[in-house]
Order: C-alpha cells, then structure tokens, then sequence
C-alpha cells in the first residue's frame, strides 16, 4: 500500500476540525494528523465554481453520493457588508486560519490535556461568536 493510500481527511470527533490523516496497519488509528479544515473548504469552493472567485451573494452547488445517501451542498460567497459576515476577527474570518492550531501548540507546550485544550477553544469560540452576534444586532 502506498503512502497516499494511507493517507485520507477524517473528522476528529473532540475538536470537530477536519484534518489530514496518516494511518498505518490499524485504519483506524491516525499515527499524525495536521488541521486540513481551511484547505478542504477552499478547495470546496474553488471546485464548486471553477477555480474562480465567485461574486458576492452567488452561490454554487455540489451533488453527491447514491442510492438512498445522496447529498447536495450548497456554497454561498457572503456580502462582506452582510451581518452573516461576523465581526472582524471571528472564527470564521479567513484571518483567522491556522489560529485554532497555533492556540493547540501553545496549550500543549503549557502542558494543557487534549481534552482541556478543546473545552477551552470552544468556550473561546463560543464567546467570540456571541460577541460578534451582538456586534451585529
């Protein structure tokens, strides 16, 4: 078996981020991971419109799957003046990328369980979210 065919995205189940994963004999034990969620939805939505960048407010679909699991996703490109949008600075800000791995290394070189380093991203996550909710209103 190849090293690509040992290698596919995954959901990690206590941070909710897609990541790539190596695997090794077990398939169901990752030997290494690294946070792959902004490259797989970038590259969801350069798929979705063919490599270009859409206007804002369009939107793009994709089908996939069979017989009873089939699934549509739709991608919408956001009016940066629409309240959708988020305070600058939100999670969801492409400024943001990588800032979710960067506060992991930190919280691990501080010796932070990997359990702990979750509750505390999301109780960051969900008071950046609340605060960008009543920016907006």
């Amino acid at each position: 078996m190849s090293g690509l065919q040992k290698m596919r995205l995954a959901h990690t189940a206590i941070g909710g981020r897609i990541v790539l994963a190596r695997f090794g004999a077990d398939p169901t034990v990752a030997l290494e991971t690294r946070d792959a969620q902004s490259e797989f939805f970038k590259t969801a939505v350069s798929f979705v419109f063919d490599g270009d960048l859409p206007a804002p407010g369009s939107a793009g679909e994709v089908s996939f799957g069979g017989g009873d699991e089939q699934f549509v996703i739709t991608i919408r490109r956001l009016d940066a003046a629409s309240p959708e949008h988020g305070a600058p600075g939100a999670w969801g800000d492409p400024r943001m990328d990588g800032l979710e791995v960067r506060l992991r290394e930190v919280l691990a070189a501080s010796g932070v369980a990997p359990a702990d380093q979750s509750s505390i991203l999301h109780a960051l996550a969900s008071d950046t979210d609340r605060a960008a909710s009543e920016a907006s209103n």
